[in-house]
């Protein structure tokens, strides 16, 4: 899965949302397992198949949303959920230093982008996390926000990383 040795990995599931959104698909299931094998559900029942795109959809939630991942690798700085989720190698990563600033200021959490200073940045942030911000060279984004869990470590490591590539 990962290119060269993991140095450094963690991991956030969110089990409420998966609970909820399980919940809402095996909701979803029952009423369309009933309305095949019994009969319609009240007086305007929905088509069979908007039952099972809702059923499909919120499956695909679950698995695509299910976690946020962070590791570090010999090669590679990995961040993201299954979904969406960034390699950025060490040769392009300038500088990292801690996020203080509100993510409200990116339009709250999750995956977003925004401007730093006029450039693009890719934020992908967590809520009761800790930020980093990463400055890149040869990449579409110029700063890079990624959600840890455990901020003094993480920086230790990508900026040992630095050293060793090479900086600006």
């Amino acid at each position: 899965m990962y290119e060269g040795t993991v140095k450094y990995e963690e991991r956030v599931v969110f089990w409420s949302i998966l609970i909820i959104l399980l919940a809402v698909d095996l909701i979803f299931s029952a009423i369309f397992i009933y309305q095949a094998l019994i009969g319609p559900v009240g007086t305007n029942p929905a088509p069979q198949w908007l039952i099972l795109t809702l059923i499909v959809i919120f499956s695909v939630l679950c698995c695509l949303f299910r976690s946020y991942k962070l590791a570090i690798t010999e090669n590679f700085l990995i961040a993201g959920y299954p979904a969406y989720h960034i390699h950025l190698p060490w040769e392009n990563i300038v500088s990292a230093e801690e996020e203080k600033r509100s993510m409200w200021r990116y339009g709250g959490y999750g995956i977003r982008t925004g401007k730093i200073e006029g450039k693009k940045v890719l934020v992908l942030s967590l809520p009761r996390m800790k930020y980093i911000r990463l400055k890149l060279r040869n990449s579409k984004w110029r700063y890079v926000i990624i959600s840890t869990k455990n901020i003094e470590s993480i920086l230790n490591y990508i900026r040992q990383e630095i050293e060793i590539y090479g900086k600006d």
